[in-house]
């Protein structure tokens, strides 16, 4: 079992890194919450799916809020608001 858990949390770590790499890119982020959630499901106490969480999870809201700034000036500058 400990082999899985460090598949499955390094895996969650990295799709986390690269999600806050590649900001706008929700398939790492989804990725790094998958494979997290399922390492820490199955093992308590294991920081590299913390991580992989965390980070993940804060790239959705940084790539939600980027998303809706951009769509929030394409609108100013074509509408003239």
């Amino acid at each position: 079992m400990d082999e899985k858990k460090d598949v499955y949390s390094t895996l969650g770590l990295t799709f986390g890194i690269l999600s806050m790499i590649f900001l706008g890119n929700f398939l790492f982020s989804i990725l790094g919450i998958v494979f997290s959630s399922i390492s820490k499901r199955n093992f308590i106490n294991n920081g590299k799916a913390q991580a992989g969480l965390i980070l993940s999870i804060i790239s959705i809201i940084l790539s939600s809020i980027i998303y809706v700034i951009v769509l929030l000036l394409y609108l100013f500058r074509f509408l003239h608001i």
